[in-house]
């Protein structure tokens, strides 16, 4: 049997939070077909996950707790072709658990190849709801299996909202890593490029396994001085649903 490819975090550090999977398959019944461990790049469940299957009449009302709000909205608006077909589901499978094992990122691997599964298993969309993402089997197929190695920056999504005349940038979906987000405030325009690019280089950075130390200060090019970075906020926190680490554009 061809051994799985590891997917090393180099920059690893322990920490006190646990990367938290959560994923829901809609349409996927794990009945269908078995996993093959070749086919699918994976080695099973994580430990600490647990793969649950949830139907319309033996959980009412759980599967239309996920199928309404914001983010089922904005998905409705955006592809209702494909929401209609969501609509339509009477089942789901989904993955959620805090991993036990994150010195590697193969619990990752193991998520993609379990997604890719249950894609094969009948799912209509994967939905992320730490990253308020919506995946289709050819955006899950093309941007995460066929990579064959982690690919930090397509599981964390930036926003950016708009407060006078400065912008706020932050980020949803790290706690996939079990690190903490990532909040710039107060950032003018002639700036945001900068502040982008720093926001990506820690979501690398962390995903990889490095671990941001409270009060540390980041030297880039353009990056101003005077801009250290708290650890703060919590798990209930709506605007991230983890920790973050905070900074702000001085003046």
């Amino acid at each position: 049997m061809t051994a799985l490819v590891g997917w090393e975090r180099p920059y690893f550090q322990d920490s006190d939070q646990n990367p938290l999977v959560f994923l829901v398959a809609f349409g996927a019944d794990p009945q269908a077909r078995p996993m093959s461990r070749s086919e699918f790049q994976c080695s099973g469940v994580p430990g600490g996950v647990t793969l649950q299957t949830f139907t319309t009449s033996g959980h009412p009302g759980y599967l239309e707790s996920l199928r309404s709000g914001y983010l089922w909205e904005e998905f409705q608006a955006r592809d209702p072709a494909l929401a209609e077909a969501v609509a339509g589901c009477q089942g789901c499978a989904v993955m959620a658990g805090d991993v036990e094992a994150a010195g590697t990122l193969n619990y990752l691997r193991d998520v993609i190849g379990l997604g890719e599964w249950l894609f094969a298993c009948g799912a209509k969309t994967i939905f992320d709801p730490q990253a308020f993402t919506w995946w289709t089997r050819e955006t899950w197929h093309s941007e995460l299996f066929v990579a064959g190695q982690a690919q930090p920056h397509k599981h964390v999504q930036i926003l950016m909202s708009d407060t006078a005349d400065h912008f706020w940038l932050h980020t949803r979906g790290m706690r996939l890593f079990g690190r903490p987000d990532l909040s710039v405030r107060n950032v003018p325009a002639s700036s945001v490029e900068t502040a982008t690019m720093l926001i990506n280089r820690l979501i690398a950075f962390q995903a990889l396994g490095g671990v941001i130390e409270d009060g540390l200060e980041f030297t880039m090019a353009g990056l101003p001085d005077g801009m250290p970075c708290r650890l703060q906020g919590d798990l209930e926190d709506p605007d991230f649903n983890n920790l973050h680490a905070e900074m702000s554009w001085p003046g």
